[in-house]
């Protein structure tokens, strides 16, 4: 569980390093037809069925753990 909840710090902070640096970087710095075809190219991405199974696999990885941890049952509250 220990481990679980370090997992979970970890990609909370990737995740908000990723929407206060990495992301607006780019949107300051690639010109948006390049966005676009960056955008294009993550959708096609996770469309292709070997990837969304790989995806679908993990969220129920992490509703799992979520329910485990009760961060679903705080956040309802």
């Amino acid at each position: 569980l220990t481990e679980s909840m370090a997992w979970g710090h970890l990609l909370a902070s990737h995740t908000h390093k990723e929407d206060t640096v990495v992301y607006p970087f780019a949107e300051r710095s690639l010109p948006l037809n390049d966005r676009n075809r960056i955008d294009e190219a993550c959708r096609a991405y996770e469309e292709e069925s070997e990837h969304a199974s790989v995806r679908e696999r993990w969220l129920s990885f992490l509703a799992d753990m979520e329910k485990k941890v009760g961060l679903l049952e705080e956040a309802a509250v």
